[in-house]
């Protein structure tokens, strides 16, 4: 008796099927969301964003960028900081160009708040950090200041809200607390060499 021969309809149905367990198990990135396993997202460091070191023009580290973090969803002028400087986002996640190099970022619980005629706006509601990305010592948005202050024990305050680590990222308490460095408070914001609080 001859095997039966499968469809057109039911090989094409097969090789989707295939293509889509193999997305699975390399982790790869949903374009839509710009989530991808947490084992492949590139870390928060004080020399960039993984693969994405400071230096590197703004096209590189979209590149270095894209395959664990999608197409960014926002860009434009950070005009509290003159033309010079511009902003591509990441839903939470903001990296500066200082004339078109990449100068420093700010992972921001709700998206960069710039409302002012060509800035990067783009207000996150979700529930989580949105791309879900950490430190290398475990720190992300809403980790609390007690788990801030055991993954970095020797922190400096560098202001009433904001503690700085050794490497020289920033960590900030929101403005809302009324008891600062309570242990429950979360941490609401990570940036380093940003151009101010614009």
């Amino acid at each position: 008796m001859a095997a039966e021969v499968p469809s057109p309809a039911r090989r094409l149905a097969f090789a989707c099927s295939l293509l889509l367990l193999v997305c699975v198990a390399l982790g790869l990135p949903d374009e839509a969301t710009g989530k991808g396993r947490a084992s492949s997202l590139p870390r928060l460091d004080s020399t960039g964003i993984g693969p994405a070191h400071f230096g590197l023009s703004r096209h590189a580290v979209i590149a270095a960028l894209r395959p664990s973090l999608g197409r960014p969803n926002a860009s434009g002028i950070n005009t509290g900081c003159g033309k010079n400087l511009t902003e591509v986002a990441w839903h939470d996640l903001i990296a500066e160009f200082r004339d078109g190099r990449f100068s420093g970022y700010r992972f921001i619980r709700g998206g960069w708040p710039l409302t002012t005629p060509g800035s990067p706006h783009d207000h996150v509601a979700g529930t989580a950090p949105l791309p879900p990305l950490r430190t290398a010592a475990g720190i992300t948005l809403d980790s609390t200041f007690a788990e801030l202050r055991s993954a970095y024990p020797h922190l400096s305050r560098t202001a009433a809200l904001r503690w700085t680590a050794p490497n020289g990222l920033i960590f900030t308490e929101p403005f809302t607390v009324a008891n600062p460095t309570s242990p429950a408070n979360p941490i609401i914001e990570i940036q380093t060499k940003t151009c101010g609080d614009f």
